[in-house]
């Protein structure tokens, strides 16, 4: 099959293909994006007249869903932002800001996300009360300002452009379909490097608080009155439990897109694994307002029944 050059993409797909998973990508970003909104709508009119008694963990779920927002209407621009390369003056200058915007709330989410399972393994794992008020604050600065250590390294080399089909980091040079070995290193360096070893981390922080809770039931099996720490332990990781969601969904999805861009990095175009990327991808806000909206819902009343979180 012939190259098709449509907009610089590089890739052994037709002009039809091309415009099929942009807009599968843009869609499916756009739904999630709704989904968010409706979602944090929600959550801000149950706990309207009474923030101060909201759950420290449904503040977090909260602040998730708002970057899961984020990050889907910067996923929308992503493919719209690259076919108007060619057709509007501009353009390209356009595409580079989505491919920002993108990395900066990708960096925002792994952070929060990872933050988030370590604040799971410190609760339950190591049962220490934390000080809600430091680690909400300093998981929103963490997730906001850290990526900005980053973000900026691609502009050196001019690495921000069209990658594929949409805008990031590009890996080819768009005038010849060369490797383009500085975006490469910088794709790999600060996002599927970073994002692997927190993923990593990530499960193995999860498996050890899932499995001590585990234990910690069995344990306690054996008697016949359990103890109020016991308890106390116990209705702390019911509250935290709905929290697992978002890691595992957000490191599970990133896989299919580590698997797409080593892929691409090869010239191999598997277009199943193209398709799925697309629609995979900007669905983690979708999933993301989903599991809010359920968690919100469901556990609504849990702060009136039990006062071991705040």
């Amino acid at each position: 099959m012939q190259r098709i050059m449509s907009n610089d993409t590089c890739l052994f797909l037709s002009l039809n293909e091309v415009r099929t998973l942009g807009i599968i990508r843009s869609s499916v970003a756009l739904i999630s994006a709704l989904s968010c909104l409706g979602a944090i709508v929600l959550v801000l009119l149950l706990a309207r007249k009474q923030w101060g008694l909201f759950k420290f963990t449904k503040r977090l779920s909260l602040y998730l869903t708002i970057l899961a927002l984020l990050y889907s209407v910067a996923t929308t621009f992503q493919w719209v932002s690259s076919s108007a390369i060619d057709e509007q003056p501009g353009g390209e200058q356009g595409c580079k800001a989505v491919a920002f915007f993108v990395q900066y709330l990708s960096w925002s989410l792994l952070v929060f996300t990872f933050l988030l399972t370590l604040i799971l393994f410190i609760t339950v794992y190591k049962r220490k009360e934390l000080h809600f008020t430091r680690w909400e604050i300093g998981t929103l600065l963490a997730s906001i300002l850290s990526p900005l250590i980053t973000v900026w390294i691609p502009f050196i080399n001019d690495s921000y452009g069209l990658s594929g089909i949409w805008c990031w980091i590009r890996s080819h040079d768009s005038t010849n379909c060369t490797v383009f070995l500085p975006g490469v290193i910088e794709q790999i360096a600060l996002w599927y490097a970073p994002l692997s070893i927190l993923m990593i981390a990530s499960s193995v922080l999860m498996f050890m608080t899932i499995g001590k809770y585990i234990y910690s039931v069995f344990k306690s099996c054996g008697y016949q009155k359990i103890d109020t720490d016991s308890l106390l332990y116990q209705n702390s990781f019911k509250d935290y439990s709905p929290l697992v969601v978002y890691p595992i969904v957000f490191f599970s999805l990133n896989v299919i897109a580590l698997s797409s861009r080593i892929a691409s990095t090869q010239y191999v175009f598997p277009k199943g694994l193209l398709y799925i990327h697309s629609i995979v991808d900007p669905c983690w806000g979708l999933i993301a307002s989903i599991a809010t909206i359920i968690y919100s819902m469901k556990f609504r009343n849990m702060g009136s029944k039990s006062g071991t979180l705040q």
